[in-house]
């Protein structure tokens, strides 16, 4: 029929056809509501980058730790032995041969300073025709996870460092019994005490170590109670068997306590104290 006074001639849809359109648009804007908040609620950074390296699209959790930078070059980043990317992003070279990476670790440094380590998945996306038109990258904010691993590290080397200096101490006494000083009363006794001494040494340390590895690894929170310290730093102080020339003085109010692990405190002071023996030739500790 003509509508207008164009002559342009029109023709209304059958209303069962109205119907379907309708409804198949409501189910296509159901469905980009659903991808979007998927894409934004995502725990996972999700970047798409184009064929000018530009970034044209990216959720939430990548614009919080890429900062919002519009192309990968702006983003000041590091490889996990310390190199910078300087342009060789996964993402980019997904795009430009296209590489395949799973599981790449990356240190950023954002815009407002803040450094992040992700760990970074990356891909082509190519065309109907397999040519790369963009490339995807994924990477997931391992932060935590990674410090987590450096405080397991670092907890294993503290702890061979702390249990060698006991267990040497117990070899020697061992050495110097098998050597002859079994057969004298009094220095085997003097001896065997100094093994009970260091085997008490190693007993307290290896509960101090397990205790702070389940801090570490937030197994478990520190358990605090009131620890009065004058007592704490006597045991500590009768511990010790410093040179000849030196003495070991305790200086603390009796009234002087603290809120804190007990076994990680002892075993702080003890630490600090067995080095300032080892150091100290004459005076006093």
């Amino acid at each position: 029929r003509d509508t207008s006074v164009t002559g342009v001639q029109t023709c209304a849809l059958p209303i069962w056809l109205e119907d379907r359109v309708t409804e198949r648009s409501a189910e296509i804007d159901r469905q980009r509501a659903l991808l979007e908040a998927v894409l934004e609620q995502n725990p996972l950074g999700i970047a798409i980058v184009d064929e000018t390296e530009q970034v044209v699209l990216a959720n939430a959790e990548a614009e919080r730790v890429l900062g919002g930078a519009g192309a990968l070059s702006q983003v000041q980043g590091y490889r996990r032995e310390g190199s910078p990317y300087d342009g060789e992003w996964p993402a980019l070279r997904s795009l430009r041969s296209g590489e395949l990476v799973f599981g790449e670790r990356a240190r950023i440094v954002r815009a407002d300073g803040k450094q992040a380590v992700v760990e970074i998945n990356s891909g082509p996306i190519r065309d109907g025709a397999g040519r790369t038109v963009a490339a995807i990258s994924v990477f997931r904010d391992v932060t935590l996870a990674e410090q987590r691993e450096r405080a397991e590290r670092e907890f294993v080397s503290n702890a061979a460092h702390e249990l060698r200096t006991p267990l040497a101490a117990i070899v020697g006494a061992v050495e110097v019994l098998q050597a002859g000083a079994k057969d004298d009363p009094a220095e085997r006794d003097r001896f065997l005490a100094h093994v009970e001494r260091q085997c008490r040494r190693l007993e307290r340390l290896t509960a101090a170590l397990l205790t702070l590895a389940r801090v570490q690894t937030q197994a478990e929170p520190p358990r605090l109670e009131i620890v009065e310290l004058c007592p704490l730093f006597h045991e500590v102080a009768q511990s010790l068997h410093p040179a000849p020339r030196v003495s070991v003085v305790v200086d603390c109010p009796s009234d002087t306590a603290v809120f804190a692990n007990r076994v990680l405190l002892e075993e702080a002071v003890l630490s600090l104290a067995v080095n300032a023996m080892k150091f100290t030739l004459r005076g006093s500790i």
